[in-house]
């Protein structure tokens, strides 16, 4: 029975590990619905570069579509970097937000280093947008980068509930085992 028990165990660690992707996720601007489908536990990074012939000012906005397989727990950050005098993205103008379906990220800093983050959001499963709009300043040259990371949610109390009186079912079985094989032994 212990043997088992230990074997059972085994092939769920292996089976619960081998769900980890290993491969790096890329997201692409202005892709179509549904987008790449996401397994969580993954990461994945999106961006964009612009040559703006424009005048300052010009607004831009990027759609990055993907499609979850499952619920997640998802957190992010974009970084947009001033190069030279100019050449850089506004994140401040009124109409400019980077927002995860209607989750906005929160701007940390700004200047010549714009630095948003996205805290924990919980995700159902489906597809879901990424949108990034932003404002050319002057310059030849503007880009920005992200990282989306897209987490296994935490259990909720009661499944927690649940699988500690499992836990405690097999405990119990396993100890109403022992003592009938040890009663069995003095006879």
């Amino acid at each position: 029975m212990r043997k088992t028990v230990v074997a059972l165990a085994g092939a769920a660690a292996l089976a619960i590990s081998s769900g980890a992707s290993a491969t790096a996720l890329i997201l692409s601007p202005n892709n179509p619905l549904p987008g790449p489908t996401v397994t969580p536990p993954q990461s994945g990074t999106f961006g964009n570069s612009f040559n703006p012939s424009g005048p300052s000012g010009t607004t831009f906005t990027d759609v990055y579509n993907f499609t979850l397989s499952g619920a997640s727990l998802t957190n992010g950050s974009l970084i947009s970097i001033a190069l030279s005098t100019g050449d850089n993205i506004d994140f401040t103008c009124q109409t400019c937000t980077v927002q995860l379906d209607s989750n906005l990220f929160t701007l940390m800093s700004t200047g010549s280093l714009d630095v948003f983050t996205l805290s924990p959001t919980s995700l159902t499963s489906g597809p879901h947008a990424l949108t990034v709009t932003g404002e050319f300043l002057t310059g030849t040259n503007a880009s920005y980068s992200g990282t989306v990371n897209f987490n296994l949610p935490l259990p909720e109390a009661s499944t927690w509930a649940m699988m500690l009186l499992g836990f405690g079912a097999i405990g119990f079985a396993m100890r109403g085992r022992q003592r009938k094989q040890v009663l069995a032994q003095v006879a």
